[in-house]
């Protein structure tokens, strides 16, 4: 693991990242890997500049293959944590209404990119809107339930799709993805 600080914050990239991203960026052409890569970065852009909008410190910004989380140094309201787990798919809606008319292709990623993450799976931002609904309309005990068998279920559907894609037109990446998601979701 490599660790630093930036901007007062501590930043962790794990092997298991720099390895995924390596494999992803020799198996795709270049030019789709590092767009999907600023899709990805611009997403997590949109989560920080909530957080600094908030004034909440992040502390941590930590990227696995499992994903990028970050920690900030305290919880926010309701509102405040709905606004930051839109902020991220946000950012990728906004990229690709600006992105469609010059760059099709980076708009789709984009638009791929907002619509899983909207997916309700926790850890995604879809889980975390789902929870915080869901937390707000039901008991604490039924509320978590409830979000652990939508997140399944959705979670289901995607392996479905992705084993789907696979055998029918030979696209591992949806597949890939589930499988990671699922690694991140026990983790």
């Amino acid at each position: 693991m490599i660790s630093f600080k930036l901007f007062g914050m501590n930043v962790r990239l794990h092997f298991s990242f720099l390895l995924l991203l390596s494999i992803f960026l020799l198996l795709e052409q270049l030019e789709q890997g590092s767009r999907f890569l600023l899709a990805v970065l611009w997403h997590e852009l949109g989560h920080l500049l909530v957080l600094l909008a908030q004034k909440q410190q992040v502390t941590l910004l930590d990227c696995s293959a499992f994903g990028i989380r970050m920690e900030r140094s305290s919880c926010g309201t309701f509102w405040q944590d709905f606004l930051l787990h839109l902020a991220g798919p946000a950012f990728n809606l906004l990229a690709t209404l600006f992105l469609l008319p010059w760059n099709k292709l980076s708009a789709i990623f984009h638009l791929v990119l907002a619509t899983l993450n909207l997916l309700p799976i926790l850890p995604m931002d879809g889980g975390n809107l789902a929870a915080l609904v869901l937390g707000q309309l039901l008991p604490p005990r039924a509320a978590e339930r409830s979000c652990r068998l939508l997140s399944a279920l959705t979670w289901t559907l995607l392996l479905i799709l992705g084993a789907w894609l696979f055998l029918r037109h030979w696209n591992p990446a949806m597949l890939i993805f589930t499988i990671l998601l699922a690694f991140q979701c026990s983790a």
